[in-house]
Parts: structure tokens; C-alpha cells; sequence
């Protein structure tokens, strides 16, 4: 059968996880392409220093995008499926002193009430019930199967002016996370300020050709 070869390396493992010690098995990698520490973040500092490793990329970043085969061959399975970054574990959680309850059902006198029916004497409360996007709102033909925005790069052709960052798999597996929409973003500041550079010119030359009259 027809293959796709990508080159991408040399690489290094940067962390290993097995099923006896963290229940699944995995393998992150970096790619050997050095970069300046001042470019990474503080926990991808920290992570590396940990593993004994040089500033590296992962691969994620610059590998799994739409521009590459490999990105557009896993796009439509982390879209359905969800981007595999999350690694806190049920342990980790208990060694923090946070304790998982039964779900909220109720109230009951100013406090929630759990399906257990005990009442939970807490002074907050913060809803972290998982999310999707919502994007009803926006009265533009732009959407195509599943309710995903057409574009590219964030950048939506259909639309002049409209722009989308932070939903999953945009431009690469890392989109919807901080170094991803970082990226996203700041391309999305240069195309906006491309956009304003070539319709200046035309202004500022009648400008200046009614000063010379």
C-alpha cells in the first residue's frame, strides 16, 4: 500500500509513561531542533531540566499541523476524539488533598447537594463541567461539516475580518492550548497588520497628492 515518509529528527524521547506506573502507556518527543530557553515556557523548562534535556521543540508545535501529512491525517481523530495532552492522574489529585465527590444534584440551604445526598460545606464554588464551542452566534455562512469555521491559519477567506483562535486542531494539535494559540495569535496580528499596511498607501497618497496642489 502507498505510505506517506516524513522525516522529522533526529528526535528524542523527553518523557516515557508506563501502565504499571501511570496506568497507559506513551512517549513524548521532542524534536532535536535547539531553540533559546527564553523561548520556551517556565513548566517546559522545567519538564526538560527534570529529564536532563536542551531546550528542544515538541514535536506537536511544529510537526502536527495542517501543512504537514502527517497533521492532516490525525486532525479528524483528535477533533473527535480530543487532543492527547492531559497526563494528571487520580493520584496526583489526592496527593494535592482534593477529594472527588458524587455530581451536584441540588441545593440545599445555600449549599450543593450531592447525588449521595450528603451537602457540601464549602465556601466557593467553581464550575469546571468541560465545554464545546458555541458558535450560533455568529450570523456568517463560514461553517462547514460538524460546525467547524472554513479556514486556514485562523484566517477565515470567506469572511474578510473574521478570525477564530483556540478551538482545537485550527492550524495544529497545540491550537487550543497556550503555546499553540500564542502562535495562532500572533500570526493572526501580522496578517491584521498586513491587511491595514496595503490599504494605507492609497489614503495617504491622496492625502499627500492634495497637500502638493
Amino acid at each position: 500500500r502507498p505510505v506517506t515518509v516524513l522525516q522529522a529528527g533526529p528526535c528524542v524521547v523527553t518523557q516515557h509513561k508506563t501502565a504499571v506506573k501511570d496506568g497507559y502507556e506513551a512517549a513524548q518527543i521532542g524534536l532535536v531542533e535547539f531553540v533559546k530557553e527564553s523561548r520556551l515556557t517556565k513548566p517546559a523548562k522545567g519538564h526538560l531540566a527534570k529529564n536532563n534535556l536542551p531546550p528542544v521543540k515538541f514535536m506537536g508545535t511544529p510537526v502536527l499541523t495542517m501543512d504537514t501529512p502527517i497533521g492532516r491525517k490525525v486532525e479528524p481523530q483528535f477533533i473527535k476524539h480530543g487532543t492527547p495532552l492531559i497526563r494528571t492522574k487520580l493520584k496526583d489529585l489526592s496527593a494535592a488533598g482534593i477529594e472527588r465527590v458524587a455530581r451536584v444534584v441540588g441545593v440545599r440551604d445555600g449549599r450543593p447537594e450531592l447525588a449521595d445526598e450528603r451537602v457540601l460545606d464549602v465556601t466557593n464554588v467553581i464550575w469546571c463541567t468541560g465545554f464545546s464551542p458555541a458558535l450560533g452566534w455568529i450570523d456568517v455562512p463560514v461553517f462547514g461539516d460538524g460546525g467547524r469555521p472554513r479556514q486556514y491559519r485562523d484566517v477565515v477567506d470567506a469572511a474578510p475580518g473574521l478570525y477564530f483562535v483556540g478551538l482545537e486542531f485550527l492550524y495544529a494539535a497545540v491550537s487550543a492550548v497556550l503555546p499553540g494559540v500564542g502562535r495562532d495569535a500572533g500570526y493572526i496580528a501580522k496578517h491584521i497588520a498586513r491587511r491595514a499596511n496595503e490599504a494605507q498607501p492609497a489614503t495617504v497618497t491622496a492625502e499627500m497628492a492634495s497637500m502638493s496642489r
